[in-house]
């Protein structure tokens, strides 16, 4: 997943089609470790970003989970 997506958007990032979401970087990485989701959300700190949260996983991830991040 491109982490400067999220940067830039102010905006999380998720799916669970990793290997075939357009954002998403390293195809090849992502299909050879079976990754299915990804959930990436800013870090912000005194109103700046701090970084990046990112997750990726190999079971896809339920509403309730993508919302627990």
């Amino acid at each position: 997943m491109d982490l400067d997506i999220i940067l830039r958007s102010k905006k999380p990032a998720i799916t669970n089609d990793i290997a075939n979401d357009p954002r998403t970087k390293h195809t090849e990485w992502a299909v050879r470790e079976r990754l299915k989701s990804f959930a990436g959300y800013q870090l912000i700190h005194d109103n700046q970003v701090a970084g990046v949260l990112a997750l990726f996983s190999k079971k896809k991830l339920s509403p309730a989970d993508f919302e627990l991040l």
